[in-house]
């Protein structure tokens, strides 16, 4: 959804542009300038990038267009699951949090928690800076 509005906000931008320099929406139809900065930019590009980035910005371009993995139910089920985490850290200790961090599924705190269980990225950064909270 913020991919479809910033770029409704740049046509916007221009067209509104024209129409405050020239007062007329037919000065934007310029199919010879499209070409140009279009295949400059294109061309570019294909010569300053990689095959792998090519495709990978590719990918990226679509997945702005699609329904974010994560919704806002997600984020706060996470922040209610870091507030028991660190009311236990403060009760118990850090160092008490090992034995849950270094095996989360067989954790007496995160067994309350099967959809951070189940996202794996998540759950390993939440391990991972424990471990650098109890190192530093």
């Amino acid at each position: 959804m913020l991919a479809i509005t910033g770029i409704a906000a740049v046509f916007l931008a221009v067209l509104g542009g024209f129409l405050l320099r020239t007062g007329q929406s037919l000065g934007t139809v310029q199919p010879a300038e499209l070409q140009i900065v279009l295949g400059a930019a294109g061309g570019i590009v294909l010569v300053a990038n990689p095959t792998a980035v090519i495709g990978k910005m590719g990918t990226g371009a679509l997945a702005a267009f699609r329904a974010p993995r994560r919704t806002r139910q997600v984020f706060l089920r996470n922040m209610r699951m870091l507030y028991e985490v660190f009311l236990f850290a403060q009760g118990a200790g850090m160092i008490e949090l090992e034995d849950d961090c270094d095996r989360p599924e067989s954790s007496r705190i995160f067994s309350n928690h099967p959809e951070f269980l189940a996202d794996k990225p998540t759950r390993d950064f939440v391990c991972d800076s424990r471990r650098i909270l109890v190192l530093g």
